[in-house]
């Protein structure tokens, strides 16, 4: 399914905190998890919360989930007047479930949500690599720069 309305993504994106069961991985930054913070707030605490992101999470959901932050710095993003509307969210629920929104501009963007279990499983293992690289480097204190490989030149 394809969601192009702001509105019908974020109500995709509550239905899902407030329909878990288990667990919920949500990979985002702190604009998107706002949009969905007092659900979060308000889960059921018997329902894991993992968060992953690039950016700096603040200290309340550090508090009440497990969070994986890379706190990145702005100058270490490359282009960032380019990615100041750049926006990005993907939510996993109880392995049935995923959504992945995004854009370019703030306003713009879409999503696709899906019950497929293999693309659920293929962005399961995509969170567990994000958060094991995150705990990889925060752990031995290593700097990368793969992420330069990868930038193609316009």
């Amino acid at each position: 399914l394809t969601l192009t309305e702001r509105n019908n993504q974020i109500d995709k994106l509550l239905y899902m905190v407030k329909s878990a069961n288990k667990y919920l991985y949500i990979s985002a930054g702190m604009r998107e998890l706002d949009w969905i913070k007092n659900e979060l707030l308000n889960i059921d605490k018997k329902i894991e919360i993992h968060i992953f992101s690039l950016s700096k999470i603040d200290d309340i959901f550090k508090q009440n989930f497990n969070v994986y932050s890379m706190d990145m710095d702005a100058k270490f993003i490359q282009n960032i007047d380019k990615l100041k509307d750049v926006w990005r969210i993907m939510v996993i629920k109880d392995e049935e479930e995923l959504l992945i929104c995004g854009g370019d501009s703030y306003l713009k963007g879409a999503g696709i949500y899906t019950k497929n279990k293999m693309m659920v499983r293929f962005a399961i293992e995509h969170f567990i690599h994000d958060v094991k690289l995150y705990n990889i480097e925060k752990n031995y204190k290593i700097v990368d720069d793969t992420h330069l490989k990868f930038q193609h030149k316009s």
